[in-house]
């Protein structure tokens, strides 16, 4: 829900020009100090409201803009613009206390790990256990009260269960029936069920423990079983306590052994684990799940230790019968992407590639047979912020009723990220962000709507609504320029340096 990553980088930039702009500091109107530029006090320049798309079209809404006391959980309508409380805060924390005895800290009950998508609860890791929060009713629920911690909470698509790791099992809660159900029993220190080992978790997923995904009906939950035993241990030293303690981790150096993973698919009900038949020799690494949208079928990605050969597997959730529905090659290496969409009609899929040595959109038929080239030219499609940047999604949203494809792209330069459609036959290409600088965007789940957050060099982040076509409808948060204003800070400026072939290489000048 959280905009943490342009915090970070827009901090980060003024940082450096607070260090290293001597006539910066002389002219500022206002007394600066390390302490204010690690303060909470600085992050103001960066910070945004924080949202989540809910089922129904609307979006959950927590504005940190607010004075402190007026702060909560708001429900946002974009159609209307009207806003309108979602929770009372007081009841709710109060209710923790009286569940527990203890205080439930502010910072966390905004910041749910989990939110159900139909926006009647939020679900928190904390003292080791699984909270759920009602916010009709402002109550907290304690689901877990065990002495093993909890980790990688989800929400079921229908809103009725959650799903989340301990002991390397995978388990789920009924919140009608308030029943925990372990579906998985073989878990152990080198047997992971639906949590991953360190080098999914840092190279494949981004640093998100992703190792499980619901069904769209929530009736089954795909998961990743990894086999860690023939993997080394590595020994680390961290340095942050004031005496340094021993991390102990196994750790694939270059050239050992990777750990050994398989999906399974689980029904939830009947407790049976089927396992997708994929052969083991044939891949390295499993990238990548992902559930069709009628539930009876999910696809698997797979690709080889050199990282240039990717196979696409279509599997039967009844089965775990797999057919492989596309290969993609590439002489250097595969970038891994998020930019897989299946169409409700189940006979067509869109999927990225660099084949052209650009990374554009292609349509294809469900068994692997090419329509046609969605996006193409001198340019690449790539993300637009969030997360770390090696995880690339540009797809922002598909129109499958009207054939629009929404997304984002460097096609006007490479230092600025835009929003485009285009028409499933590649027709039609129109922008439709306007300011110059990077637009971070977030279509409603049903596509009418978008929050788009922008920033560029001389602006800090604002965050605005737009109909799909662009169209702006409120302003939701205006950037902070009477902050860097107050501390007379200069901006960089953007140049270019022609590189031996007349490439002319971006840089910058403090």
């Amino acid at each position: 829900m959280n905009s943490s990553s342009v915090q970070r980088y827009f901090l980060a930039i003024l940082v450096f020009i607070l260090l290293l702009s001597p006539y910066a500091l002389a002219q500022e109107k206002e007394e600066i100090s390390i302490e204010w530029i690690y303060s909470n006090k600085s992050v103001e320049i960066s910070s945004l409201p924080s949202f989540t798309w809910l089922n129904d079209g609307t979006a959950l809404l927590y504005d940190n803009r607010k004075p402190p006391k007026e702060r909560s959980f708001e429900f946002l309508n974009p159609a209307s613009g009207k806003r309108s409380p979602a929770l009372d805060k007081e009841n709710a924390l109060s209710s923790f206390k009286d569940l527990t005895g203890k205080t439930f800290p502010q910072r966390l009950l905004f910041n749910p790990p989990a939110v159900d998508v139909y926006g009647r609860r939020t679900a928190y890791l904390y003292l080791e256990d699984v909270f759920v929060l009602d916010l009709s009713s402002s109550q907290f629920l304690r689901a877990t009260e065990t002495e093993e911690p909890e980790k990688s909470i989800n929400f079921s698509p229908d809103g009725n269960m959650l799903a989340y790791i301990r002991n390397n099992d995978l388990f789920v809660y009924d919140l009608n029936s308030r029943q925990e159900i372990q579906v998985t029993h073989d878990g152990s220190e080198t047997l992971l069920n639906g949590t991953l080992s360190w080098v999914y978790w840092e190279e494949i997923f981004g640093r998100k423990d992703i190792g499980y995904w619901w069904s769209p009906d929530s009736k089954s939950i795909a998961f990743f079983q990894t086999d860690e035993s023939a993997v080394g241990i590595a020994y680390f030293l961290d340095h942050r306590p004031n005496y340094a303690k021993l991390i102990k981790q196994r750790y694939p150096k270059t050239g050992t052994t990777n750990p050994k993973v398989k999906v399974g698919i689980i029904d939830v009900a009947k407790g049976k684990t089927t396992w997708v038949g994929l052969d083991p020799d044939s891949y390295e690494y499993v990238i990548r799940v992902k559930w069709l949208p009628d539930s009876t079928k999910l696809s698997v990605q797979t690709m080889t230790r050199n990282q240039d050969h990717l196979d696409l597997y279509i599997a039967e959730r009844s089965s775990g019968e797999a057919t492989r529905t596309l290969t993609e090659t590439n002489e250097g290496w595969i970038n891994i992407h998020d930019d897989l969409h299946f169409f409700k009609d189940g006979k067509r899929f869109i999927w990225a590639s660099e084949r052209d040595g650009y990374n554009h959109l292609y349509l294809y038929t469900m068994d692997g047979n090419l329509i046609n080239q969605v996006t193409k030219g001198k340019w690449a499609i790539a993300s637009s912020g969030g997360g770390v940047y090696w995880v690339r999604q540009a797809i922002a949203a598909i129109d499958e009723a009207n054939s629009w494809v929404y997304f984002t792209a460097l096609k006007e330069s490479s230092l600025e990220r835009h929003l485009y459609r285009v028409r499933l036959d590649g027709t039609g290409l129109e922008r439709l962000t306007k300011e110059a600088g990077t637009h971070g965007i977030s279509f409603s789940t049903d596509g009418k709507f978008y929050m788009d957050r922008y920033s560029n060099i001389s602006t800090p982040p604002a965050l605005t609504l737009h109909k799909n076509d662009g169209t702006r409808v409120s302003t939701i948060a205006n950037p902070r320029l009477e902050i860097p204003e107050k501390l007379g800070m200069q901006h960089p400026e953007f140049f270019t340096i022609p590189a031996e072939d007349g490439f002319p290489l971006p840089a910058q000048i403090f």
